[in-house]
């Protein structure tokens, strides 16, 4: 199974959605989430706390608790839902790949970079800035999960 790592968001804001023929209330962040990271060609599995821990069960919530650090260690991949693209984060991170790759090394490295380069680069930062205000990187949760 893979885990998703993810924020609720805000509650008030629901959508239904169908798992295993019954009907679950997620919130519009979950929602988002799944619709993007659906796969239109095969089935996948995906541990989401929202729907695998029984919310409205305190003593169940509390007992599972002990066990995130291991459900997420135990994920072939675990996925990370930063939210809808807003704030120029598509390009932030195609450009976050593109620099993190071993291929494209020799081409960062060169020095002869024209001014166009220079301002992808200024783009490619502030992205970042602002990609990391979002609500995810706040929660004390993400160190056990990713």
């Amino acid at each position: 199974y893979e885990a998703l790592s993810y924020t609720w968001g805000d509650a008030t804001k629901c959508q239904t959605i169908e798992c295993n023929g019954k009907n679950f209330g997620v919130s519009q962040n979950l929602f988002d989430a799944l619709i993007n990271i659906r796969l239109s060609d095969k089935r996948r599995t995906i541990w989401i706390d929202a729907l695998c821990i029984n919310q409205e069960n305190d003593a169940e919530k509390s007992e599972q608790v002990r066990y995130m650090y291991a459900i997420y260690r135990a994920a072939t991949r675990v996925i990370v839902w930063l939210g809808i693209e807003a704030d120029d984060s598509d390009f932030t991170m195609r450009a976050m790949a593109f620099v993190g790759s071993r291929k494209n090394r020799a081409t960062i490295m060169r020095r002869d970079h024209n001014h166009e380069c220079l301002v992808q680069l200024a783009r490619l930062i502030k992205g970042i800035e602002t990609l990391t205000t979002r609500p995810w990187f706040f929660r004390s949760w993400i160190r056990q999960e990713v």
